[in-house]
């Protein structure tokens, strides 16, 4: 992917806790110090990549789902977005996200899609090719594989993007029971 990014020690430490993952010792012994840690760069709001499938967007991160995955997602057919889908869709997610925000308890979601991880998958509905966004609250841990949530509040969305129109065509935010 075009625009890798080399993450802090921290950094990157943060991205393997929000993913589940166990996170790799840094020192080799007793006696052994801490390599030196620089800041890495000023946050940006395009979205950076950061490994293969997972890029930087503003306030979480996001998975675009591989082409070898795909059937795990939908048995519609599906098919790989791009870095550049992604940037287009964030452009508009927030706002109509928030502006779907109308249930006493949408609170959290209310203040925007800062501590929010989206995943991307593209779907195949009749003829028409959509962009399928699942939102899950930081504390989620399993977000990048298929999740199937029943209630959950505000802590999980979804949302569906066309490509074709650039527009937010379907947003939903789970109840509560």
């Amino acid at each position: 992917m075009s625009g890798m990014r080399t993450l802090s020690i921290a950094s990157a430490a943060l991205l393997v806790a929000a993913c589940g993952q166990s996170t790799p010792s840094t020192s080799s012994g007793a006696g052994s110090t801490s390599p030196t840690v620089e800041p890495g760069p000023a946050p940006t709001e395009e979205p950076v990549a950061i490994s293969d499938g997972l890029i930087e967007v503003p306030g979480g991160y996001a998975y675009i789902v591989p082409r070898e995955r795909i059937s795990e997602y939908t048995s519609a057919g599906g098919w790989e977005v791009s870095e550049a889908q992604v940037r287009a869709v964030e452009a508009k997610l927030e706002a109509a996200v928030v502006a779907h925000a109308t249930e006493p308890h949408h609170t959290r979601i209310r203040d925007g899609l800062a501590g929010y991880n989206r995943r991307y998958v593209g779907i195949v509905r009749g003829e028409q090719r959509l962009i399928e966004i699942s939102g899950f609250c930081d504390s989620f841990r399993d977000w990048q594989g298929p999740v199937g949530v029943d209630d959950g509040g505000d802590c999980f969305f979804d949302a569906w993007y066309d490509p074709e129109t650039d527009a937010i065509t379907r947003v939903s935010i789970n109840g509560v029971a």
